[in-house]
């Protein structure tokens, strides 16, 4: 069997190419590994007891966790970045997403 031997400037540009490639896997592993760890989303109230945003700080009662306005149908949770952006006159606060639906809102998109 004959050996094939690669020149020096054959093996510099390989290891220009495959440097990138190895960093930029290394890089998507990562991700993939920390969206495992962070992938499920936290339960509403343990979202909002962290500090994001309290529909306290919206203007609604103690202990509700969706906001939606009188101008639409949609409810959004108060800690969405939708939900500031709610005039204050048309806001409706909810307990909980059924009392909203139950109220013919739908929940948002986002």
């Amino acid at each position: 069997m004959k050996r094939i031997r690669f020149r020096r400037p054959a093996k510099k540009k390989i290891i220009q190419i495959a440097a990138p490639v190895i960093i930029i896997l290394v890089l998507f592993a990562l991700f993939g590994i920390y969206s495992i760890i962070n992938g499920s989303k936290a339960p509403v109230q343990d979202r909002v007891e962290q500090g994001l945003i309290t529909c306290e700080d919206l203007g609604c009662p103690e202990n509700t966790l969706f906001i939606g306005s009188a101008q639409s149908n949609v409810y959004h949770e108060c800690i969405s970045s939708y939900a500031p952006t709610i005039l204050p006159q048309n806001r409706i606060c909810f307990y909980t997403a059924q009392e909203a639906e139950d109220a013919g809102y739908r929940p948002a998109a986002n």
